[in-house]
């Protein structure tokens, strides 16, 4: 009697895998996210490309308790796909419309589907895949903040494109595959809701009549799901027939439609991209189907087991073949007790009577201390006795378990200055580890990754421990500084030449950056033509202008200091003469220099032709009457803005 058994199912547990709100991040390429995350059994996949933002695509990881009904998968988004984001589509929905208008360009494909309205902001993900089988299935959730209010005139859309050889005849010709379940429409804001537009607080109701396929519609305006999005479908099932062996091709694409604002999301389940082949291997888990999956270094424990149904009255066995370049006993091993071995795997899979499961435990990827590319363990296993099969040249199944380097988890969040007697926002921000995370502030003991401060009036000290699934902690402490008035120090009352350009910089202390400085000059003052940082520049013309100036600088608490100081300028030019006449008629009697009167401390020296010195004064007050003998004489005049001067003058004595 010929019988026919499937090995559904790879199953990897991982230790204390309690926390609680949907996860995403875009560290992986869409080619990982295809590869690793989508695929399920029985599919190959190529070309793998993807048009949009990078924002508008993740990987995401939801617990039981955040009732999505998918674990984990690809989320394709209108706007930011990433819950690092405060626009992000983590829960709860504490906001009626979360908006990331990414300036996207419009799909064409899409466009013909909602014409004549246009889209924006498309993303899609496209690939090359070939089935095992005669039916591919995956599963997804569509969801959207354009419900309940804007059911009526914004029709976010998105489809599931396949191209290629159809079973019935001809070809599938980017032919839709997301159907509401038993007719031909398309899954759609209009299609699938509750009749119900316009129930958030300050929209007028505009409700048009009953529910449209409400049996796959869940409300979520009261955050039933941990999710921000204000509503979306039950888990639904993409189903199409197909060639075995044959080329196909998917276009994944979501867009916002009529315009950027208000995003919509597609989440696809991990794993479910599949067309099972005779002999199958996935998980048992209803919410998750990788059959690519990750295990960190030096992070948890893993339990694999492998699991057949159908008949199971009967005895079975199988063919186990491990490869890989990861080495077993230095990559990864079998924990023991507390003894690390490597792991001993039996060459077969021997199912008794009535038995469905067969399970090796404890298995860890170790930490090797080396910065390396992903290492793989590969499963093959295969039927003693094949039998026929019309798709699958070699009867085996394929799973590929990638060991990880681990990064230790990064915590963003920094010490700041605050205005004072305010209350703030931290935002621990982790990125790195292996989310989801879990959070503990203190003081306080508050668990979310936002920690809404009391008002602070003092420096405060904040400690965040930020764990993740790998059980590996990081805390770091955040200290809030509530500023300080702003203080302008004092300027010297400046003095500088007509004609020239003066250089006035300005320093700030206390207060909080950034400042804003305005500037005030008396009438016909001098005005800065120019600003680099906190210097001014001031330029004066040939016609003076002194007075009071005022300089004012507000921080961005509103907190002000005001000083004032004053402006000279004077005719700076110097003119030496070139006789004196020392003879008692009070003409040209002194060594009178014109314009050193503005340059108090200059330095004079005067010699006689032999260089002896006859005179020097370091703060020459045009004072000097030479009683001197008459003759040639060398001055040196040394001015006190830095300049120097230099040349001789005759003494004359009739």
């Amino acid at each position: 009697m010929k019988k026919t058994f499937h090995l559904i199912a790879l199953i990897l547990f991982m230790t204390h895998l309690t926390y609680g709100q949907i996860v995403s991040s875009n560290s992986l390429t869409p080619a990982q996210l295809v590869q690793q995350v989508l695929l399920g059994q029985g599919v190959t996949a190529s070309n793998i490309t993807f048009t949009g933002n990078a924002l508008q695509i993740a990987r995401f990881t939801a617990t039981p308790s955040t009732s999505l009904g998918i674990s984990n998968g690809i989320l394709i988004s209108t706007g930011n796909a990433l819950t690092s984001s405060v626009d992000g589509p983590q829960g709860p929905n504490d906001n009626a419309g979360i908006s990331t208008d990414v300036n996207g360009n419009a799909d064409a494909d899409l466009n013909t589907i909602i014409a004549p309205d246009v889209t924006q902001d498309a993303a899609a993900l496209e690939f090359d895949f070939v089935p095992q089988s005669d039916t591919l299935k995956f599963k997804y959730i569509f969801s959207s903040d354009e419900y309940n209010e804007f059911v009526s005139g914004f029709n976010d859309v998105f489809a599931f494109l396949l191209s290629g050889p159809n079973p019935a005849g001809g070809n599938y010709v980017k032919t839709n595959v997301a159907i509401v379940p038993s007719s031909t429409l398309a899954v759609s804001i209009k299609n699938v809701n509750n009749g119900v537009k316009g129930n958030v607080a300050g929209m007028p109701d505009q409700s048009t009549g009953p529910c449209k396929n409400c049996a796959y519609y869940r409300d979520n305006y009261n955050s039933n799901v941990d999710i921000q999005f204000d509503g979306l479908t039950t888990v639904l099932t993409a189903v199409a027939a197909v060639n075995c062996g044959q080329t196909y091709h998917i276009k994944m694409v979501i867009a916002d439609a009529v315009d950027g604002s208000v995003d919509s999301g597609v989440f696809l389940e991990g794993g479910s991209f599949s067309a099972a082949p005779p002999i199958s291997l996935n998980t048992n888990n209803a919410n998750s189907a990788i059959t690519d999956t990750l295990f960190y270094e030096d992070c948890n424990s893993y339990c694999i087991k492998f699991i057949r149904n159908g008949n199971i009255a009967l005895k079975d066995s199988f063919l186990l073949n491990v490869t890989g370049n990861a080495i077993n006993g230095s990559d990864y091993a079998q924990v023991v007790g507390t003894s690390t071995t490597a792991v001993t795997w039996p060459s077969q899979l021997l199912f008794q009577a009535n038995q469905d499961t067969f399970k090796i435990c404890g298995i860890k990827a170790l930490d090797d201390g080396l910065a390396e590319a992903l290492d793989t363990i590969v499963f093959n296993i295969s039927k003693y006795n094949p039998g026929s099969s019309t798709c699958i040249t070699a009867n085996y199944v394929k799973l590929k378990i990638y060991l990880s380097d681990y990064h230790a988890i990064n915590i963003s969040a920094k010490d700041s200055v605050i205005c004072n007697s305010v209350a703030i926002n931290l935002n621990a921000s982790p990125t790195l580890g292996t989310p989801p995370y879990t959070y503990t502030w203190q003081p306080g003991n508050i668990n979310t990754n936002t920690y809404s401060t009391p008002i602070i009036t003092q420096p405060t000290t904040y400690t965040i421990v930020v764990n993740d699934i790998c059980n590996k902690p990081i805390t770091k402490q955040i200290v809030v500084t509530p500023s300080t008035l702003p203080v302008l120090s004092e300027i010297e009352p400046l003095k500088f030449c007509l004609d020239t350009v003066k250089q006035l910089p300005v320093t700030i202390t206390g207060g909080k950056p950034s400042y804003q400085l305005s500037w005030f000059a008396p009438n016909n003052g001098i005005v800065p033509h120019d600003t680099i940082n906190t210097t001014y520049y001031l330029q004066q013309s040939v016609t003076p202008s002194s007075g009071t100036y005022t300089l004012i600088v507000t921080d961005q608490c509103s907190r002000k200091d005001t000083i004032h100081f004053g402006i000279t300028t004077v005719d700076c030019t110097i003119i030496v003469p070139n006789v004196v006449t020392p003879n008692g008629d009070n003409v040209n009697d002194v060594f009178k220099i014109n314009g050193l009167e503005n340059f108090a401390n200059s330095t004079l020296t005067i010699c006689n032709r032999w260089g002896k010195k006859v005179y020097s004064s370091s703060n020459y007050n045009n004072d000097w009457k030479p009683d001197n003998s008459a003759g040639v004489y060398f001055y040196m005049l040394e001015v006190s803005d830095g300049r120097q001067f230099n040349g001789f003058f005759h003494l004359i004595n009739d």
